[in-house]
C-alpha cells in the first residue's frame, strides 16, 4: 500500500536487495493486530482510540464501527 513501510530497517534491507533508493526509516507512532480464524467471522469489540480511522478499517478490511 502507498505510504506504508515496514519498521526496524526490514524495510531498507529490503530497498538494499532490490538495488532501489534506500530511504529514511518513518516512525512507528501505533499498531493494531488484526487476525481472523476459521471460529470468529465477527470482529466483535476495538479499541476507542480506533475510531479516528474507522473509515480507513471500512475502506480495509470491510468493517464498520457499531
Amino acid at each position: 500500500m502507498p505510504g506504508r513501510r515496514w519498521s526496524d530497517g526490514l524495510h531498507q534491507a529490503v530497498e538494499a536487495k532490490e538495488g532501489v533508493k534506500i530511504e529514511r526509516e518513518n516512525q512507528t507512532l501505533a499498531t493494531i493486530t488484526f487476525q481472523i480464524t476459521s471460529a470468529c467471522t465477527k470482529a466483535v469489540r476495538m479499541t476507542g482510540t480506533a475510531e479516528t480511522e474507522a473509515a480507513e478499517f471500512g475502506k480495509i478490511y470491510n468493517l464498520t464501527l457499531s
